[in-house]
């Protein structure tokens, strides 16, 4: 079914948390992404619980290690040589608690939240430590991570805020705003924290949403551009919240995980949103796909299929890097490429 402007959607569609519904209720495209040259077996190289994959202007591929608690750095040249930052878990300078998110910035230095520590940390691409954000209480926790061109960052605190859950700092640690504020924030759930965090080059701060399942854009300011739904194509067959539970703070609730939903993953670039969606069919794993959406009016374009059950996935030119699992779950670094047609019918170079 397609629809030609929102008002026409029925009014079944706009519950989305409170997020304006598509137009479009079906995907198109679905092109494979199409194999480049490089997949790695990191089982082989020793890494077994890898993350946050980033990629910087010129290649280079930053992720984390959970099994060692550190910082990995993947040269271009040809993504073997990799490097290991951090003296693994701990409180000290160096050390990591509980990593949630990494990035690069226009410099190629990389970022790390720490929402055990409650800090950011900023390393250069030879592994030196640049500077420590000490906690704060603008950003208790900082969780979620956009680094943008302007030389400022984004960050969601995992713990909630007075002041609001987005916050917006300077790369010398300078608190410059918060927005979005929670009413009733025990009561919220699935988690505002869920997602990922990119910006464009006006520093506009997109958030995709993998629980509450949508996309939003907030201009430099804070102010809401747009939120919408991702979630029309394939409603999930059974609610998101599982059950209402008592807690220490008043009613809490369980998610039920493995289905459908966006992931998480977003990338923003030359006017297009790239959005991971994941989750499983039923007795069978379900691959993925990249939704493209505007980044005008967040409205749906197309959608990319993965070739293998992906993780993680990042986006340079027309360059897809995935942390993807094959048939027997082992984890590979690889990389594909957009398909060329696609990429011409958008204006895409």
């Amino acid at each position: 079914m397609v629809y030609h402007s929102v008002a026409q959607v029925p009014k079944e569609f706009k519950k989305n948390w409170e997020s304006t519904p598509q137009t479009v209720q079906a995907r198109v495209g679905l092109d494979t992404l199409i194999y480049d040259s490089v997949r790695i077996n990191l089982l082989d190289l020793g890494y077994f619980d890898v993350n946050f994959l980033d990629v910087d202007w010129n290649g280079n591929l930053g992720a984390y290690d959970f099994g060692l608690e550190r910082i990995l750095y993947f040269p271009k040249s040809d993504y073997m040589n990799i490097k290991e930052y951090g003296d693994g878990e701990g409180r000290g300078p160096r050390e990591f608690m509980n990593a949630y998110d990494l990035k690069f910035d226009k410099n190629q230095n990389i970022w790390l939240t720490d929402v055990g520590e409650g800090r950011i940390s900023q390393w250069s691409k030879e592994g030196e430590l640049l500077q420590i954000f000490p906690p704060s209480k603008k950003y208790v926790l900082p969780a979620r991570l956009a680094v943008c061109d302007n030389n400022t960052l984004f960050v969601i605190s995992e713990q909630y805020s007075n002041d609001g859950f987005y916050q917006h700092i300077g790369l010398d640690g300078k608190h410059l705003k918060s927005f979005k504020k929670v009413d009733n924030h025990f009561f919220q759930f699935p988690s505002y924290s869920d997602g990922e965090l990119d910006c464009d080059q006006q520093g506009a701060l997109y958030h995709a949403g993998i629980y509450r399942e949508y996309i939003r854009k907030y201009d430099y300011e804070g102010n809401l551009v747009f939120s919408r739904s991702v979630v029309d194509f394939e409603p999930n067959p059974k609610d998101l919240i599982k059950e209402e539970k008592e807690g220490l703070f008043g009613k809490w609730y369980t998610r039920i995980e493995n289905i459908r939903r966006a992931s998480g993953d977003v990338v923003v670039q030359d006017g297009l949103i790239y959005v991971g969606f994941s989750g499983k069919k039923p007795g069978e794993a379900y691959l993925g796909m990249i939704d493209v959406y505007s980044s005008t009016d967040g409205e749906y374009k197309y959608s990319f299929t993965f070739p293998y059950r992906t993780q993680e996935f990042t986006i340079l030119n027309d360059r897809v890097y995935t942390l993807e699992f094959d048939e027997n779950e082992d984890l590979y670094l690889a990389v594909y490429r957009l398909p060329k047609f696609r990429l011409l019918t958008e204006g895409i170079r």
